[in-house]
């Protein structure tokens, strides 16, 4: 969890980041606008980026430190409730 006095900035992050992907976004639409055969495809590329760096930083970021707790506390109780004893 973040430190309080960083809650307010970092919750704020949550509508900046995508007004300002919607703000760029448009901006490269329009500058490639002007590429008569072969602008479309350059947009859908640059738009393709962002996703690319997205999805490889979400499967190499580690799980959050709370949902490994309640995994682990799962696994204790479940093995408390368990009739044969388990390793």
């Amino acid at each position: 969890m973040a430190p309080t006095h960083l809650r307010g900035g970092l919750n704020m992050m949550f509508q900046l980041a995508p007004t300002f992907g919607i703000f760029s976004a448009n901006m490269i639409n329009y500058g490639t606008s002007k590429l008569n055969k072969w602008g479309w495809r350059l947009s859908l590329g640059l738009a393709a980026a962002p996703v690319l760096l997205m999805t490889v930083g979400g499967i190499l970021l580690p799980e959050q430190l709370n949902r490994t707790r309640i995994k682990r506390k799962r696994k204790k109780s479940s093995r408390k409730n368990t009739r044969y004893p388990t390793r």
